[in-house]
């Protein structure tokens, strides 16, 4: 009896222990960090010189290299490569635009501290004179910039000419030079056609108005000549660095098979001469024309 009553006392003294409290479960998530891409350094070549050429109207296009060099520990990525071209004559920025074809079996990617070599096609610019071109070199999150001294050289003849009333607006001549085999009809309807580009080089806007071209026309070795009169239309104004084309017919040139001489003014400017042939050898082709 006295047993079982102690044995009940010390029950009621012993507290009970708390319910376990519950802990809410937190989903663990891990964050993935992205590598930034590798430094790169651009060096870029470019040529120092390339000539006016008459039958294009502009300087004979020349390549330039751009070296990429991958300064990081890890392969860069440089599928999506972009190379832009901009080029300013003195003050004036010319219209400078490249073929933008990318060539199919360039580098993708470039190891750590590797160097790869890009090339791309320099505008044909439309006047003689020193250029610096400006290379903008872009890929990934990286752009970089670097330029280079440039120079259009020119012969004596058929090169751009100052127009008298805009001293900074220039005019070349072009035009194809030989295989021409136009029959008497097709002279007369204006089927030669000779090529005016018209280039701003100032820092303004400048006006134009329509004018006039007069070709006088001889064939060698012979005594005759003609001379012609033809109106053509140019924009109402030309942009700093724009260049404007004409296509203008010459139509005193007789069917005879011989060389003559085409000289062209306008106004006061003596713009050159083409020098054509007209022919009816099948074994000698119209030339390429870019215009």
């Amino acid at each position: 009896m006295i047993r079982a009553f102690v044995l009940a006392l010390t029950m009621a003294c012993v507290q009970q222990a708390p319910p376990p409290v519950a802990v809410a479960s937190v989903p663990l998530t891990s964050a993935t960090i992205a590598p930034s891409p590798s430094p790169i350094t651009v060096v870029v070549h470019g040529p120092p010189v390339t000539p006016y050429r008459s039958d294009i109207l502009g300087s004979k296009p020349q390549n330039v290299s751009i070296d990429i060099t991958n300064d990081g520990d890890r392969p860069r990525d440089v599928s999506d490569l972009r190379i832009a071209f901009a080029a300013r004559r003195g003050a004036t920025p010319m219209r400078c635009k490249s073929p933008e074809a990318v060539p199919p079996r360039e580098d993708q990617t470039i190891a750590p501290h590797a160097t790869a070599t890009f090339e791309r096609q320099l505008c044909s610019l439309p006047l003689p004179g020193k250029y610096v071109i400006e290379v903008t070199t872009t890929t990934g999150d990286a752009t970089r910039k670097a330029s280079f001294d440039f120079a259009v050289v020119a012969g004596e003849r058929n090169v751009p000419r100052a127009i008298a009333a805009y001293p900074s607006l220039f005019a070349a001549l072009g035009g194809d030079l030989s295989g021409v085999r136009f029959t008497r009809p097709e002279w007369e309807e204006g089927a030669y056609k000779v090529v005016l580009r018209v280039t701003n080089a100032s820092t303004v806007p400048v006006p134009l108005r329509d004018t006039e071209m007069i070709f006088r026309v001889t064939k060698m070795h012979q005594p005759f000549a003609c001379t012609d009169t033809k109106h053509f239309d140019l924009p109402a104004r030309l942009e700093p660095g724009d260049s404007a084309i004409a296509k203008i017919p010459v139509t005193c040139i007789l069917d005879v098979k011989g060389k003559y001489e085409i000289h062209a003014m306008i106004g006061d400017v003596e713009l050159g001469e083409i020098h054509v042939e007209v022919t009816s050898d099948p074994l000698l082709y119209l030339p390429i024309w870019p215009w």
